[in-house]
């Protein structure tokens, strides 16, 4: 089987306690989708990180390969921070006792309150962290978020210090603006600190926000970008649809009928949200994230853009699963040289669905055609890609 012409890397938020929304709460249960990864049905195992793959030299069947190139596949790495779950260390001691198969970590500091990327804090979290993952190499650091109480030249003098320690290989970024990513590149240069390398952005082939400002902003300065986000929190997976609602947008009017999509009946809006109640998946309104992912994705603009997409779809035989990740694999703004995309999975037959579709070769122009009309609808109601905590709002509030 082919290699992905993207990197791919393991999402580790499944990972945490038990009692909290985590489905993957002890060693064993983690051990199982980790070695899913490498599961030689999925990946070639022998050469597994490093080799030279030619994707020219087979079809399989899903589409042309033709216009692929010679790229080197990328060390297979599992992303975590310290706000995936409710207690970081535990699944950082999770991640500790497993066998990695040779994966790197890759890892982020998000400021849940005013001054946690302060010097003397910084240190402190990255310390409980080395202490928890024992021996695993950390390959990059991110910082999760702008903490604006704290200024950049304390934070960035900080990481620093990190990495001349060698604490850590690459420095990253995520949910900062564009303009901060150039602020903070000056100011490290300026002073010879450790320059960002990575940043870790939401992207996928209904939410395209970085692609106009930041990925520009990212190649001018030489960062690898990373998406999170490929399938939308499991909203591309195809099973979050809900009944289309009446619309005065003229392009809604031709909505195609529900059995055109589906074999069942679709719930309302409403329904939908009390069914993912319990699900544990990122819309369970128990998940501290769902409020995020239900106002960006579960709306009826969204909604409705992403039914008549699912139609085209149906007709030539591809899951929404399917297309999304074959879209984000060949037809996006990312190159083999970026870092990689970043999925999730609580289940061993879910990451070798979603590696398994990452080998899988170009969509046709036809459903090319479905998606940018889809994204065309949707993109004047999109949030914008960047990230700030809660509290950052109050901060600014108050200093005015």
């Amino acid at each position: 089987m082919l290699s992905p012409r993207i990197p791919v890397i393991y999402g580790a938020a499944a990972i945490g306690a038990p009692g909290t929304f985590c489905a993957l709460t002890n060693t064993e249960q983690a051990q199982r989708v980790v070695d899913a990864l490498f599961d030689p049905g999925v990946e070639p195992q022998p050469e597994l990180r490093q080799k030279i793959i030619s994707l020219n030299d087979a079809d399989d069947g899903h589409g042309d390969s033709s216009g692929l190139v010679r790229e080197p596949v990328s060390l297979y790495a599992i992303d975590t921070s310290n706000v995936h779950t409710e207690n970081s260390c535990f699944s950082f001691q999770i991640l500790a006792q497993m066998d990695l198969h040779g994966c790197v970590i890759d890892t982020k500091f998000y400021p849940l309150v005013p001054g946690d990327h302060a010097r003397v804090k910084l240190r402190e979290a990255f310390d409980r962290m080395l202490a928890s993952l024992g021996d695993k190499r950390v390959r990059v650091l991110y910082l999760n978020a702008p903490d604006h109480a704290t200024p950049f030249s304390e934070t960035f003098a900080a990481m620093d210090e990190l990495h001349k320690e060698g604490k850590f290989e690459m420095l990253g970024l995520s949910n900062y603006r564009t303009h901060e990513v150039g602020e903070i590149v000056t100011l490290c240069r300026a002073n010879g600190w450790v320059v960002p390398a990575v940043y870790q952005g939401l992207y996928n082939a209904i939410d395209r926000m970085v692609e106009s400002e930041l990925l520009p902003c990212l190649r001018q300065f030489g960062i690898k970008f990373a998406a999170y986000g490929p399938l939308a929190g499991g909203y591309l997976v195809g099973d979050l649809l809900f009944e289309p609602e009446p619309s005065r947008v003229r392009l809604h009017l031709d909505l195609p009928p529900s059995a055109a999509i589906v074999d069942h009946l679709l719930p309302s809006v409403n329904d939908l949200r009390q069914s993912l109640r319990g699900s544990g998946r990122h819309f369970d309104s128990r998940n501290p994230f769902s409020a995020w992912y239900q106002s960006r994705y579960l709306n009826s603009r969204i909604n409705n853009a992403v039914f008549r997409l699912c139609a085209v779809l149906k007709l030539y035989g591809l899951s929404l699963h399917e297309a999304s990740l074959r879209w984000l694999q060949h037809h996006s703004a990312l190159v083999p040289s970026d870092l990689g995309m970043i999925f999730g999975g609580r289940t061993p037959d879910q990451v070798k669905q979603t590696l398994t579709y990452c080998t899988y070769g170009p969509l046709p122009d036809v459903i090319l055609e479905a998606f940018e009309e889809c994204y065309t609808e949707i993109r004047g109601g999109l949030p914008g890609f960047w990230m700030h905590p809660a509290w950052d709002d109050r901060l600014r509030e108050n200093s005015q």
